[in-house]
């Protein structure tokens, strides 16, 4: 199944990756249509440096899953990679 994640931010990259300035990235998960996915695994992992954020999708499709470190995560639901996230907190 393809999944819709949102990330809560105002800042992107200039190819359309969301910038989030701090290690607890808060977003949702949809379906294409917008229909919210409730109690979805949702991991956030940078494989290269082994840094995982995990956690489940509220009812409403909502997250808040924290990472430890800065740098480019992969956003996976339900075991597919669906979206990239920056994160940089250090200025």
């Amino acid at each position: 199944m393809d999944y819709k994640v949102t990330i809560e931010t105002g800042e992107y990259l200039p190819d359309g990756t969301p910038l989030v300035r701090s290690l607890l990235i808060n977003g949702r998960v949809t379906t294409p249509t917008g229909d919210p996915v409730g109690n979805a695994a949702i991991r956030i992992i940078e494989p290269d440096i082994n840094d995982i954020g995990e956690g489940r999708s509220n009812p409403d499709g909502t997250f808040s899953i924290r990472v430890g470190d800065d740098t480019t995560h992969q956003v996976w639901v339900n075991g597919v990679m669906s979206q990239l996230v920056k994160v940089l907190t250090k200025g």
